[in-house]
């Protein structure tokens, strides 16, 4: 017995068959997803991660911290940040994190008239998806040389 191909529009018809499969299960696997989070259930605190250590400066110069933080729901994640301390500068005041995306930001402070020691100041940090809201305190820790 021969083999034989199949025409093209029966080759086309399968293709677009398991397109469609693929594209389906994806499709219940997000709205699960969107589901679970609509319910509360999924829905955590955002995961930050600080590419910071107490930085070591001369006196007169910038410290700099960079912050990371991951957005784990299917929610904008809504960042405000504020300073405390007026020799704090922050590279943006707010900011939205797509859902399932990661955002970040940069805090400098300006050592200029500090004597040597270690110096600790504060951002306060405002998050909120949908209902829920969070509030984070994070500290930047700079030593003067």
């Amino acid at each position: 017995m021969r083999n034989r191909a199949l025409p093209e529009s029966c080759q086309t018809a399968v293709r677009t068959r398991a397109a469609s499969a693929v594209l389906v299960a994806l499709g219940i696997g997000w709205l699960t997803l969107c589901g679970l989070n609509r319910a509360g259930r999924a829905m955590s605190a955002p995961i930050w991660r600080s590419d910071h250590s107490s930085a070591v400066v001369r006196a007169g110069t910038d410290a700099a911290a960079s912050f990371t933080v991951r957005n784990w729901s299917t929610l904008p994640l809504h960042v405000s940040l504020e300073p405390t301390c007026g020799c704090e500068v922050l590279d943006q005041s707010e900011f939205v994190v797509p859902p399932l995306l990661t955002g970040s930001f940069t805090a400098r402070i300006n050592t200029k008239g500090y004597p040597q020691g270690e110096y600790t100041k504060v951002i306060l940090i405002h998050l909120s998806a949908g209902p829920k809201a969070w509030r984070k305190v994070q500290t930047v820790v700079c030593r003067v040389k």
